[in-house]
């Protein structure tokens, strides 16, 4: 049996694994609304400068990636940043707190960013982050969700029966990556012209 085949069964059979990736699916949401909901108070804490700073060097790598520069390239820096995050979501599920605080962060990275972006309209926001965000983010928090494994199988097994888990997300991720990188854009600039 190949090792996506068995993250398959994993995922089939252990309903805490199901239970804990909706979950944290739930908490990346949560996390999102509420930074957009506290907004005007984050901005003015170190988080808000922290977030701020993040959201600066997505820019700089966006702005960089402008009409005519190489999307291949754009491709592989979305990928290869996430496939990262993966790969370290997937290494620090031994400290079971690491997973959850990388979905956290990412969602309200996400959350952070919406108001920021109050120049489009929102029908336009909504097709900028949903045709890649349905696979990313349930990739990103399929991979987190393995450290409940921990406590049913131990550390050792817990890697062993989850590296399948992390491949399917890092395929997962790819898809989404090329979504991004070739398809969203167009699909929001229709949109917008459209409305």
């Amino acid at each position: 049996m190949s090792l996506i085949d068995e993250a398959i069964d994993l995922l089939i059979n252990e309903k805490s694994l199901r239970k804990t990736w909706i979950l944290l699916i739930a908490i990346f949401g949560i996390a999102g609304i509420a930074i957009v909901i506290s907004y005007n108070a984050i901005m003015q804490s170190f988080i808000g400068q922290y977030l701020q700073s993040q959201e600066s060097s997505i820019r700089q790598i966006a702005q960089s990636f402008g009409i005519g520069n190489n999307e291949y390239l754009l491709y592989f820096i979305i990928f290869g940043n996430n496939a990262k995050t993966a790969l370290i979501t997937w290494i620090s599920s031994i400290t079971i707190v690491i997973p959850i605080l990388i979905v956290l962060f990412n969602g309200g990275l996400v959350g952070f960013v919406l108001p920021s972006a109050n120049s489009n309209p929102p029908l336009v926001l909504f097709y900028l982050l949903v045709p890649h965000g349905v696979i990313e983010i349930p990739s990103v928090t399929l991979v987190a969700s393995t450290f409940v494994l921990l406590i049913s199988k131990g550390p050792v097994k817990m890697y062993r029966y989850s590296i399948g888990i992390l491949i399917i997300s890092i395929i997962m991720l790819a898809v989404a990556a090329f979504i991004e990188t070739f398809i969203t854009r167009t699909i929001a600039e229709l949109v917008a012209s459209i409305i």
